[in-house]
């Protein structure tokens, strides 16, 4: 089956939702590992393919984002609003996670008495900087996890949501660029999708130059973050040319897996395949697997509370199997992650359009 991607994007019947929790899902395998054994190195397919199950989950993450971003932005003409729905989406499941970690997790996982604990500036520090986001995350609570295998972190995953704040402020950047730009140059509406296609191009050369060619570079992680959001953006802006084809995405699974026999050659092929991959199965593949969207989108839940629920299992059982440790991870994790969609995420959802409703009423309307 074969369709271009513009005749997709605006359709609610896609496997988003699926693919987003799979991910979150392997983030937390990848994690059962470090977690289990107390060390990064533990992750599988680190040494093999030179990436873990985490990352390639991090990776589909930024990659859909950065498309359903930029769509969600056309679609609502107006910066502020935009801004508004990422805040909703993004601030009050992470903010009633956190009261939930440092207010009951910590107390009874610390070491310190209840006293100490709360009146210990890291606890305040860790709330404080995790709820903004913008300074980056803090990573333990005082006297929590101390016992772990892993000693002392609290909720590793978190390191992400700055990098994807910052793309929201890159996106709303090149945007105000793009409109300036047109205006002073009288230029065409391909400035805001060229100056996406130079970021893509850009950021892909200086990864492939880090990976590649053995040249350290500082901040990898936001080089490689930066090219799958932005190649994400990329391919909204070149819908109309993009050919979702069977026959491309099998010939690219086929390249991969061969290319997995040297490590160059499977980087190289996964770094330019993987957005066409992941476009791909978001949007072709159909049937059955389309139901899953009637379950809601849990991949959030799943990602900001799998870690501390992971840290909270091993601490209490110490003696459990890895693949037992893994399960009741995945079961605990996936009962608060429904709680939070329910109760937080989707209900939160609805005061995007509030606020949409409630801008317009503000400004002025003027005919075009």
């Amino acid at each position: 089956m074969t369709a271009y991607l513009s005749e997709h994007i605006g359709s609610r019947d896609n496997n988003f939702n699926l693919i987003r929790f799979v991910a979150a899902l392997l983030v937390l395998i990848s994690h059962s590992f470090a977690l289990y054994y107390g060390t990064a190195d533990a992750e599988p397919l680190r040494d093999t393919l030179g990436l873990t199950l985490g990352t390639l989950a991090v990776d589909i993450f930024f990659i859909t984002s950065g498309l359903l971003v930029c769509a969600s932005l056309e679609s609502r003409k107006g910066l502020s609003t935009f801004a508004l729905a990422r805040t909703l989406r993004i601030y009050p499941a992470l903010i009633v996670a956190l009261v939930i970690i440092v207010g009951l997790v910590g107390p009874l996982f610390s070491t310190l008495t209840i006293t100490d604990y709360f009146t210990d500036f890291q606890t305040a520090k860790y709330f404080a900087r995790n709820s903004v986001l913008f300074l980056g995350v803090e990573h333990q609570l005082p006297g929590v996890f101390t016992n772990a295998p892993y000693s002392g972190a609290v909720n590793g995953s978190l390191w992400t949501l700055p990098y994807e704040v910052r793309m929201y402020a890159l996106l709303c950047i090149v945007t105000i660029f793009a409109g300036w730009a047109i205006t002073k140059w009288n230029a065409s509406g391909c400035a805001l999708k060229r100056v996406f296609l130079f970021i893509t191009l850009l950021s892909l050369a200086a990864l492939l130059i880090n990976r590649l060619g053995g040249v350290p570079m500082p901040g990898e992680k936001l080089i490689r973050l930066t090219f799958m959001f932005a190649s994400g953006a990329t391919a909204f802006h070149y819908r109309d040319s993009i050919h979702l084809s069977g026959k491309y995405a099998l010939l690219a699974f086929l390249a991969l897996a061969i290319s997995t026999i040297d490590l160059s050659s499977f980087t190289l092929f996964y770094t330019v395949s993987v957005t066409y991959l992941t476009l791909f199965l978001a949007y072709i593949p159909a049937g059955i697997i389309r139901r899953f969207n009637s379950v809601g989108d849990y991949s959030y839940g799943l990602y900001i509370y799998a870690f501390t629920v992971q840290q909270v299992v091993i601490v209490s059982l110490p003696d459990i199997s890895l693949t037992v440790y893994t399960m009741y991870s995945g079961a605990i994790t996936l009962l608060l992650a429904a709680a939070s969609w329910h109760f937080v995420e989707k209900p939160m959802l609805r005061f995007k359009s509030v606020g949409g409703r409630f801008r317009s009423r503000l400004l002025p309307q003027t005919s075009s």
